[in-house]
């Protein structure tokens, strides 16, 4: 079957270039062809689709050195062979040089066949390598990734003990900068105890002559007093089949050695505890039974240790058991319970409130084998706390009874605005509930609304009373009373979270209004919700020197101050909630 090839031939005879084609198609090919006779024709067939160029050398208006040369400028790898008349070696010997893949004479077409075939063997082993060599750079490139990332340390050390290379985890091991590890003898940069070198050099010995090298622990000594210890893994680098470096991959298992000292103290101090401690001390296995149960455990619950061994835990209350099998599952997986407050049983059938400190159980090799807790009791404790809550209700009450003393005494001062703290109170608390606030924040939503004229009790009465209207000056006495609500309340601590909406209630949408000239979201939710009930409840009041408003007159008023006065957002859902 016909081999496909799609061929340009940049020839200016067509005769010739038909010659080509046939020649090909005698050497077994089916050629897609193309014939070209001038640069720009030439440009716009180049493409990586094509398999072979043949180009006359010489042409009316271009030539093939400059052909050669354009698909070299456009990184082209087509194979490139030169069919033309007579010409000297020179040229031929520059054609060549300058990458044609052969040269024919049109007077022996007969070897183009065998010429395009060579011209494709020696591209597809130019491939074949050129993937190769960029698979090569690849896997270089990842493992200098790794390399350097790697928070373990990593050496290269040549066959002569040279450290070949390094990265910076074994530069902070060694406490040394890297330029100055690079280069020295890996046995003579102060690490290793003198005893453990030879030990190391017969380890590198047996892993270059073909040995497995296993896993093995060394402490080092890093700058001349801090001891830590390594783990240290062997591995042969080969170039093709030859040898050129081991690789030394050491990982700091300083902490993991500690770790272990800990467990081993922890063990002797639970049961130095078990032995002394006037706390209750259990331990469960793996398996949920009881394996320890010290006196003050006995003290506490009634259960002998006799009667507890080996069996579950005795003092579990009723509706308590799943809660306590996750609790002692989650132990046994490692997680520590710190102050964990319940009730357990005792041997008599009472009730008590404990508090659990538990942690995992580990042997040796690390493996949790149980659970150890210890159990204090705090039942006196939740008595007194109880208390405590109850008379902290109680304080908290007669906190918002003197308030609404306050907010009843603003409004008695004020014949005409009698209640209006308790009704705006009311409608903000019923406002805000809409808007999402939080349970934790309402009781500051609560406070804020009742005392938001808190400040008037410094605006003298012939200002704050007066029938007429107020004079600019009087006005300005009169919008200092949020700042006066602040200086008031500000130094109050469990009233400082509800200075929102005293300090802010006159705060106006487009930044218009007083007394920090604050605007959109700037101004505190509270204070903006709380701003709209306000009008709604005064304009819906009688003034000295006003009558109070129509329901639709409100309506309309709030209507057009919304986006200037009154977040909009707000407005919409409290006009839907007085609806």
């Amino acid at each position: 079957m016909p081999i496909p090839l799609h061929v340009l031939i940049l020839e200016d005879h067509e005769t010739d270039a038909e010659l080509m084609v046939y020649e090909l198609r005698q050497a077994g090919y089916e050629p897609d062809w193309c014939r070209v006779d001038n640069e720009q024709d030439y440009l716009g067939c180049l493409s990586p689709s094509l398999d072979v160029i043949l180009a006359d050398y010489t042409l009316p208006q271009f030539d093939a050195m400059h052909a050669l040369n354009l698909l070299k400028s456009r990184g082209m790898d087509i194979p490139f062979i030169v069919v033309t008349g007579t010409v000297g070696e020179e040229v031929v010997a520059e054609c060549m040089r300058q990458g044609a893949k052969d040269y024919l004479l049109k007077d022996r077409l007969g070897r183009l066949g065998s010429a395009v075939e060579r011209a494709l063997q020696e591209k597809l082993l130019n491939d074949e390598k050129q993937r190769a060599v960029n698979a090569l750079r690849e896997n270089e490139e990842k493992y200098r990734s790794l390399f350097e990332s790697s928070p373990e340390s990593i050496t290269l050390v040549g066959l002569d003990g040279t450290i070949l290379d390094c990265n910076e985890a074994t530069a902070v091991i060694a406490g040394l900068p890297r330029s100055e590890l690079i280069g020295k003898a890996f046995l003579d940069i102060g690490l290793l105890p003198e005893a453990d070198v030879p030990s190391i050099m017969e380890r590198f010995a047996q892993i270059i002559n073909g040995h497995l090298s296993e896993p093995f622990q060394v402490n080092v000594i890093r700058g001349g007093n801090e001891v830590l210890w390594l783990e240290i893994y062997l591995a042969l680098l080969k170039r093709g089949d030859e040898v050129y470096a081991i690789q030394v991959i050491s990982r700091d298992i300083t902490a993991s050695k500690h770790a272990e000292e800990a467990l081993r103290s922890t063990n002797e101090l639970l049961q130095a505890l078990v032995n002394a401690a006037p706390l209750a001390i259990d331990m469960v296995d793996t398996n949920g039974n009881v394996k320890l149960w010290s006196p003050a455990a006995e003290r506490l619950f009634g259960w002998t240790a006799d009667e507890v061994l080996e069996a579950p835990l005795p003092f579990i209350t009723e509706g308590k058991q799943f809660e306590v099998e996750e609790q002692v599952k989650s132990e046994l997986q490692g997680i520590a319970r710190l102050g964990l407050e319940t009730k357990r049983i005792c041997k008599d059938g009472s009730a008590i409130d404990v508090q659990l400190w538990t942690a995992p159980l580990h042997d040796s090799e690390g493996e949790v084998i149980g659970s150890v807790g210890i159990i204090t009791d705090i039942t006196e404790r939740k008595k007194a706390e109880q208390q405590i809550q109850a008379l902290n209700a109680d304080l908290l009450i007669a906190y918002d009874e003197t308030l609404e003393g306050w907010a009843r005494a603003l409004d008695l001062r004020d014949n005409n605005t009698e209640d209006h703290s308790v009704r705006v109170m009311d409608l903000t608390m019923d406002l805000a509930s809409a808007m999402g606030i939080s349970e934790a924040d309402m009781i500051h939503v609560r406070r804020g609304a009742l005392l938001h004229d808190i400040g008037k009790m410094g605006i003298p009465d012939a200002i704050l009373l007066k029938p007429g209207p107020l004079t600019e000056q009087e006005w300005g006495m009169m919008r200092m009373h949020p700042v006066f609500a602040y200086d008031m309340l500000s130094n109050i601590p469990f009233l400082r979270p509800a200075l929102d909406i005293p300090y802010c209630h006159h705060e106006k949408w487009d930044g218009s209004g007083y007394p920090r000239g604050l605007s959109r979201e700037q101004i505190p939710l509270a204070a903006r919700i709380f701003s709209i009930v306000d009008v709604w409840d005064a304009l819906g009041s009688d003034r000295p020197y006003r009558g109070k408003w129509t329901k639709h007159k409100i309506l309309e008023y709030i209507h057009e101050e919304t986006g200037t006065c009154f977040d909009p957002e707000i407005v919409e859902l409290f006009l839907k909630m007085i609806a």
